[in-house]
């Protein structure tokens, strides 16, 4: 074995005992308006639990603590707290003392304890104040926001112990394209690449500090190659940029098709070579360009079909397990996507690991919707977009950042300002700013009903900037007068039925419209070279704080069900693309109930170059794609099947690929309920018992051949040994289905879900649970 190796390898089994450790448990919680008994609570946690429809968000203070040991292996060294989020302003206080102060709610921060401090017992106080505040992002009155942004410390907590020789964290340094470890490739090919690291050691000894930094890159367990600095002395509290290049031969590129990581370690070794910090992260080798040509990607054009995300999840707001950002991820590329707008503020750590993992490209936004103000609010904002790209810019997954407010009118010097950070904090041709609005910005990103209709943007020429549509599929259905511009016999709908915004209850005639509708606007948008991407409004449904009901324009609602239009989208893969990490590859799904309402003429979405069909084992036809105005520039087209009369039984749609059966769907007229079926989403990764993480459990409604009663609206409800329910553990059935976030208690090997309804015969299922 190379020594080189062996140390690296020893260390790391050393330093795990130290640096980046999670600090999320035992800790207790007291809310402002409740000041008697503490909780004991574990992190990520929120400070109230939501209703399913929340047009009245709990607002106020809050306070956490923890007690925990000094222990004797911290001598000497330097020990900080790394909060992932708190909202939205935190005050940091150690045995009485404040350290600090946090504004803001969307990006994390280090509070440094060393000088601190105390042997035995510390005590760790966090306050927080979630109440409108116009001075930070996003500034706006809750009333008048379009989004929620909830309560608590919710995202995850790190106990960070390092030598006081070290390397700085990247927000902290608070230095322009600096701090931390900085990860660019001045050359990239599919022959070779040059990775650049930049990586920023402070010396916090009382004395001079001879150092040098290795780096090296890993992929699978083996070393590919690696880079040692110079020696370098450092003198008492101070700091230094120490850069240095990696060859790699023969890379394996970063793409949505091929998300390729390796393992960066970055170690600092003392002058008697002594491992003294180590850092490791995932890093992913590509090269980008944006331009009136299109998208670039590794020197392929490459069209951007994606979707917006907000981060909210049932009852729990945004306190989600690492473990639920992946599984939403998975969920958005298993629709078809392979870009997400992280619409509108930053987002978990978690979240944004998942993408590189899974080949999720992302638009990376600051805080703000339609609000503006200078002084300190801008002050904040500017300060968010400068954290923003320091703690993401090493994600492959980030291809364009949103440095500007969006749906904002600014002054023309700000919208410059927010420009200006995305080339200072990332210097080179491998970065780009987006903007709603037209300005300095590399690439500009309407939304749809910010163009007039019918053309929208189909004309878009400026200078040879390109054009991304950040919103779409909405608003114009919903509000303006360009809704179903194109469609047959839209006059006659209600607006309730013409609109995007449907629930699953809301029935099928009412969610083939919706999937219409982004059918329609999504073909609009790959007309020509205007549009170089977009993304739909939106992939999941979320609370807007002063409705009440939900923004239903989701592809999947609030519970993380599909509506019909998520298989729209999925069809839009082609079927050639596979994972083993997703559901992928060829598709057939039809979208109907087949009842007694249904339309005899079935939509079917598939990827397949054709598809036949069956009624009660009677072949009917076999079709290729439709061929009509909203189909002209589709990857796959829908397929409509005409059926002349509503017959009762069972269809059946099989997809062919050269002539060969690849994919099917079967559709059962549904008969009375007879029982419920559960169905656990673990998308890719298994229930955690830790107390934290938690799965969607849903319960359907089914008749005795099991076929999902839609028109079901029972009373479920859920019963759970070795976990709990979060939130209401009885819920009304939709569409003959509705779910419950399930969790499990710490260390428990399994978790057994009852689910049972009157008149019909219960369920239970045993879901295994991982350490």
């Amino acid at each position: 074995m190379n020594p080189l190796t062996y140390v690296a390898i020893a260390a790391s089994s050393v330093l795990s005992a130290f640096a980046g450790s999670q600090f999320n448990e035992y800790w207790e919680f007291q809310k402002g308006d409740e000041a008697t008994q503490w909780q004991h609570v574990t992190l990520p946690h929120t400070a109230h639990l939501e209703p399913y429809i929340s047009n009245d968000m709990w607002m106020g203070e809050c306070r956490y603590r923890k007690s925990f040991e000094f222990k004797p292996e911290w001598q000497g060294k330097r020990v900080a707290l790394q909060f992932e989020g708190a909202m939205g302003i935190a005050t940091v206080s150690l045995n009485g003392k404040e350290l600090d102060k946090h504004i803001g709610g969307y990006i994390g921060f280090e509070v440094e304890l060393t000088d601190h401090l105390q042997p035995g017992k510390n005590l760790l106080e966090v306050t927080l104040d979630n109440r409108e505040n116009p001075d930070y992002p996003p500034g706006k009155s809750y009333r008048t926001l379009d989004f929620a942004w909830f309560s608590g410390i919710y995202r995850n907590v790190h106990l960070v112990v390092t030598d006081k020789l070290h390397i700085s964290n990247a927000i902290a340094a608070n230095q322009p394209a600096g701090g931390g470890i900085f990860v660019t490739y001045p050359e990239v090919s599919t022959e070779s690449a040059t990775i650049q690291i930049k990586t920023h050691v402070v010396n916090d000894h009382a004395e001079n500090r001879t150092l040098q930094v290795d780096q090296s890159l890993w992929l699978d367990g083996q070393r590919l190659t690696g880079s040692r600095s110079d020696a370098l002395t450092l003198a008492p509290e101070s700091d230094q940029h120490v850069t240095q290049q990696l060859q790699l031969e023969n890379p394996l590129l970063w793409s949505p098709q091929a998300p390729n990581l390796y393992t960066l370690k970055t170690q600092l070794l003392a002058d008697d070579q002594s491992v003294v910090h180590e850092e490791t992260q995932k890093i992913g080798v590509r090269t980008i360009s944006y331009s009136a040509d299109g998208f670039v990607l590794n020197g392929k054009n490459f069209f951007q079909r994606g979707t917006n995300r907000h981060q909210e999840f049932p009852y729990i707001g945004y306190a989600a397990s690492d473990e639920a950002q992946y599984r939403d991820a998975v969920k958005i590329k298993e629709a078809g996507f392979d870009i997400v707008r992280i619409s509108h503020y930053p987002q978990s750590p978690a979240f944004m690991r998942a993408c590189d993992e899974l080949g999720l490209m992302t638009i990376n936004c600051i805080t703000g919707w339609q609000f503006f103000k200078d002084g300190e609010f801008a002050k904040h904002s500017l300060q968010e977009g400068r954290d923003l790209i320091r703690r993401d810019r090493n994600h492959p997954s980030v291809v364009l950042w949103e440095i500007s407010l969006n749906e904002t009118h600014v002054p023309s010097e700000f919208l410059a300002q927010q420009h200006a950070i995305v080339d200072e904090e990332y210097p080179g041709d491998q970065s780009f700013s987006g903007s709603w609005k037209d300005g300095p910005h590399d690439v500009f990103l309407p939304a749809r009903q910010h163009g007039k209709g019918p053309k929208f943007w189909d004309d878009w020429e400026n200078n040879g900037k390109p054009a991304f549509t950040a919103e779409y599929g909405d608003w114009e259905y919903y509000a303006q007068a360009a809704a179903n511009f194109n469609q047959h016999g839209s006059k006659e709908l209600k607006k309730e039925e013409s609109t995007s915004r449907q629930l699953r209850k809301h029935g099928e005639k009412r969610l083939l419209q919706q999937a219409l509708n982004y059918q329609e606007s999504h073909n609009q948008n790959l007309r020509g070279k205007s549009i170089i991407g977009d993304a739909n409004w939106l992939m999941f449904d979320y609370n807007r704080g002063y409705a009440n009901d939900h923004c239903s324009s989701g592809v999947m609602d609030l519970m993380r069900l599909p509506k019909f239009a998520y298989y729209f989208y999925r069809s839009q893969r082609p079927a050639h693309e596979a994972s083993d990490r997703f559901s992928s590859g060829p598709m057939v799904f039809a979208a109907t109930y087949w009842q007694t309402d249904s339309s005899p003429h079935v939509r079917v979405f598939s990827n397949c170059e054709s598809v036949t069909a069956y009624l009660n084992g009677k072949k009917v036809a076999t079709q290729t794609p439709d061929d009509d105005q909203f189909s002209t520039h589709l990857n796959h087209p829908p397929f409509t099947f005409d059926f002349g009369q509503f017959t009762p039984g069972e269809l059946r749609f099989v997809g062919h690929i050269d002539g060969k059966p690849v994919a099917e769907h079967r559709v059962n007229t549904p008969g009375e309920p007879a029982s419920l079926a559960l169905q656990v989403d673990e998308s890719g990764k298994p229930l955690v018992a830790d107390g934290n993480d938690f799965v969607f459990v849903y319960a359907s409604v089914v008749d005795a051949k099991g076929t999902v009663v839609p028109t079901a609206n029972h009373t479920i409800r859920f019963d759970v040994q070795g976990g709990q329910v979060v939130g209401p553990s009885t819920v009304t059935a939709e569409a003959g289905t509705q779910g419950v976030l399930v969790r499990a208690n710490p260390h428990a090997g399994s978790v057994r879900v009852t689910a049972s309804a009157e008149g019909i015969v219960e369920t239970a299922t045993e879901i295994q649970t991982a350490k």
